[in-house]
């Protein structure tokens, strides 16, 4: 099923909030993980928000690894 845009956005909504999972998404609107995705990510950049991390934090501001032999914080 195509939608316009004005039809995305609530569906990527409802996905970033949670209110509808991918599952039901891809079986309602017949459409495959990554276009459920995309419809996130075009909600969220439409709407100036950040992804969420998949490790629960931002990787370029985490903690810093340390080296086990000098204990000094690992390049990245």
């Amino acid at each position: 099923m195509k939608l316009t845009k004005e039809e995305r956005l609530p569906v990527g909504k409802m996905l970033h909030e949670g209110s509808l999972s991918y599952k039901d998404c891809m079986e309602k609107y017949g459409v495959s993980r990554s276009a459920c995705s995309n419809w996130v990510r075009e909600y969220r950049q439409i709407n100036g928000i950040p992804p969420k991390s998949p490790h629960g934090g931002s990787r370029r501001h985490g903690p810093k690894r340390l080296r086990i032999d000098d204990k000094e914080p690992a390049p990245r």
